[in-house]
């Protein structure tokens, strides 16, 4: 789903409602959550209300651009918020019925259940380092922090690129036929040393991830009548076979927002041959 035209129109709100919006888009999850924290207290409508403002609020961000892989998963999570009351009104009465059938036949099944407590087990086992760290007063993460000193906590950012370049162009290379080229380049983000550690050496580095890709397409329309033509397109995608580690397997591992795994080495040279009927 792409939001952009959405995104624009947000964009040229008023002042007052550009401001009225971030405001709204603070204090909603704060209110949704507080009731959600306290629903078992809380009345009912109440956490309907809670479910219904997260929904909505994840459905503004969406349509606005800002799709993600969280943004669903949040919207699963509120969902919780309804019971089977309120859902039966709004989901299909042959669903409901299916759901109804589904929880009355439900048997316990022994294998299943055993394998949800020996998880349980696990995630409790491997959570208690973390827990203890985080209630410490020595917490991993800080303990290069001085107050008196904030030049030790000062570092480059783990996407920072110093230099980058964009190169775009049109041209018209005579006998009717058409031209784009586009140059990108910039060099690698920033690294902390793997061995010899220290508190001031963060991202000190540089990883092996620079890039350079030289695209290119070529087209020749041929008219056909006054109002149809056709477009040869032959196109080329990193023309130099640039290796463009997109991140080091020798690096942790870099995620996108929306939960994909960003590693490994890029797209190598493409070929694309297409033709396109403009009327």
């Amino acid at each position: 789903m792409r939001g952009e035209a959405l995104a624009e129109s947000f964009g040229r709100l008023p002042g007052v409602l550009d401001d009225l919006s971030g405001l709204t888009e603070l204090t909603l999850p704060c209110g949704s959550h507080c009731l959600v924290t306290f629903s078992e207290s809380s009345p009912r409508i109440a956490r309907h209300v809670s479910g219904v403002i997260m929904i909505f609020l994840q459905i503004i961000l969406i349509l606005s651009g800002n799709l993600s892989f969280l943004n669903l998963l949040t919207i699963v999570p509120a969902l919780a918020c309804f019971d089977d009351k309120g859902l039966s009104r709004v989901l299909p009465k042959g669903l409901v019925r299916r759901a109804t059938a589904a929880v009355e036949n439900a048997e316990t099944y022994r294998p299943m259940e055993i394998t949800a407590w020996v998880i349980t087990v696990i995630i409790g086992f491997l959570s208690i380092q973390p827990a203890v760290n985080m209630l410490s007063s020595r917490q991993i993460m800080n303990t290069s922090f001085d107050p008196l000193n904030l030049s030790l906590d000062y570092a480059l950012s783990d996407r920072d690129i110093r230099h980058k370049f964009n190169f775009f162009t049109y041209v018209e290379m005579g006998w009717g036929f058409e031209g784009n080229f586009r140059v990108q380049g910039r060099t690698a983000q920033p690294i902390t040393p793997a061995t010899g550690r220290t508190a001031t050496n963060r991202n000190t580095e540089r990883k092996d991830n620079e890039y350079f890709s030289f695209d290119w397409r070529v087209q020749r329309p041929i008219k056909l009548s006054d109002r149809f033509s056709i477009i040869p397109i032959i196109e080329m995608f990193n023309t130099f076979n640039n290796t463009n580690n997109i991140n080091p397997l020798t690096t942790p591992g870099l995620f996108n927002f929306d939960g994909f795994l960003r590693q490994g080495v890029g797209d190598p040279r493409q070929v694309q041959l297409a033709v396109k009927l403009r009327f």
